[in-house]
């Protein structure tokens, strides 16, 4: 009986290994933001404010790696003394992926927020409306939808957790085996 259990046991550990092998996937891409209404995504706009300048840095050339991970989806930067407040400014993250299947093809989308500097507490805070999208089956999910940069000087970067939504071919695969699993185990008790 216990023999039986950790043969169980086994062959679902390798089928759920199997599966996670199978859910790593090469996923490439790059990003570009800008600030205001209607705006059209470039690698580094800027935005100016009395003595205020905040640059955000897209993934410019493109980037490959494998999911799960965590990414970098750009840098902001805040330079000059920040006197006077002025915001909500639009602010769009455009995030332009490569499709790891054949024949490989190019999906855009873009994470809408908003920008406001309050130069008297010296805080640059960026509000986004949501905090996961997904492309093509690869899910960005980003920690929280504030992104705060505390004073002028520093670096911050939006940080984003890449995951591979699993394929129904493979969930079916992955059902499959565990119901002939359950089958295998179920015979062995009736004996």
């Amino acid at each position: 009986m216990i023999k039986l259990i950790v043969r169980a046991s086994l062959l679902a550990a390798m089928l759920m290994a199997v599966t996670a092998v199978a859910n790593a996937t090469s996923v490439t891409y790059s990003t570009q933001g800008c600030f205001g209404a209607a705006c059209v995504p470039i690698n580094t706009p800027t935005l100016t404010s009395g003595t205020a300048t905040l640059t955000f840095t897209g993934v410019n050339p493109a980037t490959t790696v494998t999911t799960p991970t965590n990414i970098s989806l750009g840098l902001f930067s805040w330079s000059g003394t920040g006197t006077g407040n002025f915001g909500p400014i639009n602010f769009t993250l455009q995030i332009t992926q490569t499709n790891p299947a054949a024949p490989a093809t190019q999906v855009t989308t873009t994470l809408q927020g908003t920008v406001d500097i309050n130069g008297p507490s010296s805080t640059v805070t960026v509000t986004f409306g949501g905090t996961t999208l997904t492309l093509s089956g690869i899910t960005y999910t980003i920690p929280s939808n504030v992104v705060q940069i505390a004073q002028p000087g520093l670096i911050t970067s939006i940080q984003a957790n890449i995951t591979s939504v699993p394929e129904p071919t493979s969930m079916l695969l992955f059902g499959t085996g565990l119901i002939g699993a359950a089958g295998a185990v179920k015979r062995r008790f009736k004996k």
